[in-house]
């Protein structure tokens, strides 16, 4: 799918309006690139960077729910957390395949954990020659910064750095990014549901549905569109 790149919109008084929303693109990773995004994690990240990219992908939870999950926050093959956005409890089910990766996870690298968080900042390396680090961290857990910049270094290996918008200060803003992973969940979700909008705003933890159908809406006119280009005649 060939990626447009939208400058800063102006009003009537030419004047920038610093609001991404109001472009129409949307904001999505491929099947293809979430693929990519795997392999990338299992193969070049550290354990507990990986993990977190499992329960992103796997789960469509937010970054900050992820690098804040604690042993104590598992029961059983269920997650209880708070809802980044509100101060809400909500409870997910682990899936077996990633409670069977987690709880692998936890029990060989536990005794690395700063106060039970499990996205732990003191184990380096990769799955092929992981270790832990002795120096002391400021942070308990690995953060939302340290994510972002596995994030940008897989957009720069797969040439994945096309943005959907550029702020007045020309700073662009990628498509492919920590929360976009999110967004391919949903989609997904949506879809194994049998197109059950309810059920998907309520596992996702939406609060609004309106928010739910309209990243629905939204994707769904990605795959029409190119249904469309692709079975034009040729002129």
């Amino acid at each position: 799918m060939h990626i447009t790149e939208y400058n800063t919109i102006t009003n009537i008084d030419n004047k920038p309006k610093n609001k991404p929303h109001l472009t129409k693109y949307r904001k999505f990773m491929s099947d293809t690139e979430i693929r990519l995004l795997l392999r990338f994690t299992n193969e070049e990240c550290s354990p507990p960077i990986s993990m977190a990219f499992h329960l992103l992908i796997g789960m469509g939870l937010r970054v900050g729910e992820v690098i804040n999950i604690k042993t104590s926050n598992i029961i059983g093959n269920k997650l209880i957390f708070k809802l980044e956005k509100c101060d809400r409890t909500h409870e997910r089910i682990i899936p077996d395949y990633l409670f069977e990766m987690l709880t692998d996870y936890i029990k060989k690298y536990k005794k690395a954990f700063t106060n039970d968080y499990i996205i732990t900042n003191k184990i380096g390396g990769n799955r092929f020659g992981a270790f832990i680090y002795k120096k002391k961290f400021k942070s308990e857990h690995i953060t939302y910064k340290t994510m972002q910049y596995q994030i940008k270094i897989f957009r720069n290996k797969y040439n994945l750095n096309d943005s959907y918008y550029t702020t007045k200060n020309n700073n662009k803003l990628h498509r492919v990014t920590l929360h976009t992973i999110r967004h391919n969940f949903l989609y997904r979700l949506y879809y194994t549901t049998k197109k059950d909008l309810l059920l998907t705003a309520d596992i996702i933890g939406h609060q609004n549905i309106k928010v739910t159908s309209e990243y629905i809406r939204g994707f769904k006119r990605i795959k029409e569109e190119e249904n469309v280009i692709n079975t034009m005649a040729v002129i």
